[in-house]
């Protein structure tokens, strides 16, 4: 008896077919909950990237405040205010409404039409999380730091109301820079064709501030291209309707690319890029009353237009 108890006991250890059962099942656990973890990754990024919007909706508001306009999407290339001297983008403008008040005393001192130390440093507010972009080669090895939130100037093309065509004016080898929405590009650049722009004061938003755009999402690997945070237009010249910045809203969310990673068939203007984020099926929009929306791909252009104008008169809800 003692001897069978001792071979009863002494047996031990898993037999292959059992480690091979384990394993299968481990692996089709890590398999179900791989896309849940990633899924709640994704969640908590796309919260964060909706909070940097709100934050930027909160210096918009104070920049009102203090300056009674809302601030321009940028100002054109020397063709700038006294404090900003070139085309500094809004955001540049917005700094000192950011608690980065050091960065805004640096920006007052330089010229920025070319690469310059400030466009190196990131500005985490200004950068989504999912994005695949935060920063870009340029100048040889240099790095630096594109925004994925840029100002929407209004529609271009077709006009889905029955109306005439939105069109930009004047149309220059980058589609323009249109001047309907409640951001747009100030100052004046007469060199290039650009007459007096004046900054949109609020009483001039008669679609209603909660029914306006005042920046969307750009974030979407397809569609970042030079972007530097700091930077407003093109230097000057014939292609100087160039933004750095701003897009017109011209087609839906991402749908049209600028440069598709090498793929020249696809190519569109620099201005008319699409909104659209690495998020899912749509991107991000902040609107002039400061509160952040996302808008899924199936909204119809008809409602972006709307929300894209200041003063259209267009009727819509908000999607």
């Amino acid at each position: 008896m003692r001897r069978e108890n001792r071979r009863q006991w002494g047996r031990g250890g898993f037999t292959l077919v059992e480690l091979l059962v384990v394993i299968a099942i481990i692996g089709i656990l890590v398999a179900l909950l791989l896309p849940a973890v990633q899924a709640a990754r994704e969640a908590a990024r796309r919260t964060s990237c909706k909070s940097n919007l709100r934050q930027i909706g909160v210096a918009i508001q104070n920049y009102l405040s203090a300056n009674k306009t809302l601030p321009p999407a940028g100002w054109h290339n020397l063709g700038g205010s006294a404090k900003y001297p070139s085309g500094v983008s809004i955001h540049g403008l917005l700094l000192p409404y950011m608690e980065e008040t050091a960065n805004d005393d640096e920006l007052k001192k330089i010229i920025v039409n070319n690469l310059t130390a400030l466009e190196m440093r990131p500005i985490v507010t200004y950068i989504c999380p999912s994005s695949t972009t935060a920063g870009q080669y340029a100048g040889g090895t240099t790095l630096a730091y594109v925004q994925h939130y840029n100002p929407v100037l209004g529609p271009k093309g077709v006009n889905y109301w029955g109306g005439p065509a939105y069109t930009p004016a004047p149309i220059k080898v980058h589609g323009g820079l249109a001047d309907t929405g409640a951001l747009i590009i100030a100052g004046s650049n007469p060199a290039a064709g650009y007459v007096s722009n004046k900054p949109v004061k609020l009483t001039k938003v008669t679609d209603g501030t909660s029914k306006t755009f005042a920046l969307g999402e750009m974030s979407w690997d397809r569609g970042v291209v030079a972007m530097y945070w700091l930077r407003s237009t093109l230097g000057p010249g014939s292609d100087d309707d160039g933004s750095y910045c701003c897009r017109n809203l011209a087609y839906p969310l991402n749908s049209a690319v600028y440069r598709d990673l090498g793929n020249t068939t696809t190519v569109t203007l620099l201005n008319d890029v699409s909104f659209g984020s690495m998020h899912g099926n749509g991107a991000h929009f902040l609107l002039v009353d400061g509160s952040a929306h996302y808008f899924t791909d199936s909204v119809e252009m008809n409602v972006l237009q709307a929300l894209a104008t200041r003063a259209g008169g267009e009727v819509v809800s908000q999607p």
